[in-house]
């Protein structure tokens, strides 16, 4: 019976991540090959098993394009004016500019700067 820990070898890609280090134990050294410069060290099962395997490092949400189409677009009180990272730049119908995580947007957890509250 061959062990599956002997067949991770260096340079193998699994998904996104690429193996730079098998080591000699439980654990390798992975790279993710979307962002090129996250390394983490991870169970080898969870390579080999692709229900298990995240798919990047979490850049994948960094870079997500449903982002960058939220630009200038209205979602309650709220203008989307810049979108470089997860917090997007929004301005409130009272001129407020404020951080907010773009996902709190998306699902309407965030509708204003606080504006909304002394409407209502």
């Amino acid at each position: 019976m061959v062990s599956l820990r002997k067949s991770i070898e260096k340079d193998q890609i699994f998904g996104n991540w690429k193996v730079i280090d098998p080591g000699e134990k439980r654990y390798v050294q992975v790279i993710c090959l979307l962002c090129n410069k996250t390394i983490k060290k991870v169970d080898y099962t969870i390579l080999i098993n692709d229900k298990y395997r995240s798919d990047s490092c979490g850049c994948k949400i960094k870079t997500s394009s449903k982002r960058h189409e939220m630009l200038n677009k209205t979602y309650s009180y709220l203008t989307v004016i810049d979108t470089e990272n997860r917090y997007v730049k929004c301005r409130c119908i009272c001129d407020k500019e404020i951080f907010v995580d773009y996902l709190g947007i998306l699902s309407e957890n965030n509708r204003s700067c606080g504006y909304y509250i002394i409407l209502y």
